[in-house]
């Protein structure tokens, strides 16, 4: 927040979270980025002063892994079919990643994870199988 209102950070790309409404920012910090990009399922005092806010899938409406406060992994299944074109955010994220030369190409959330298995000493041998139904408690969380 210190270097966004110092005029350090150019461009921020903001995920499920309201910085603006929660007061984390202020909206001349927000006004001194070149692109402020969100992603959420909410209209919010942050996505409004957005150069660009794209709709992202709700809780329920995506399939994923949280972790909670003790550091539990836990995976969440899709209850929900998400309205109209709607993505889940680790798709948008990765699209966009692309179109700026980023590799990585996720055909599922389940590859998100196994990367994030494979770079993450925390989540190694991490799956959704091995999650089972109650989660486990990460290493080193």
């Amino acid at each position: 927040a210190e270097d966004i209102a110092a005029g350090r950070v150019k461009g921020l790309v903001v995920v499920g979270e309201d910085p603006l409404g929660d007061g984390l920012l202020g909206t001349a910090a927000l006004e001194g980025l070149e692109a402020l990009v969100v992603l959420d399922s909410w209209k919010s005092p942050t996505a409004e002063a957005a150069h660009v806010a794209i709709p992202i899938c709700g809780y329920g409406e995506e399939e994923g892994v949280y972790v909670n406060f003790e550091g539990r992994a836990q995976r969440a299944r899709q209850a929900l079919k998400p309205q109209g074109e709607t993505e889940p955010a680790w798709s948008v994220l990765a699209e966009l990643g692309r179109r700026f030369g980023m590799e990585g190409a996720y055909p599922s959330s389940a590859a998100v994870l196994q990367e994030i298995a494979e770079k993450v000493p925390a989540f190694k041998g991490i799956t959704y199988r091995a999650l089972g139904p109650l989660g486990v408690v990460l290493k080193g969380a």
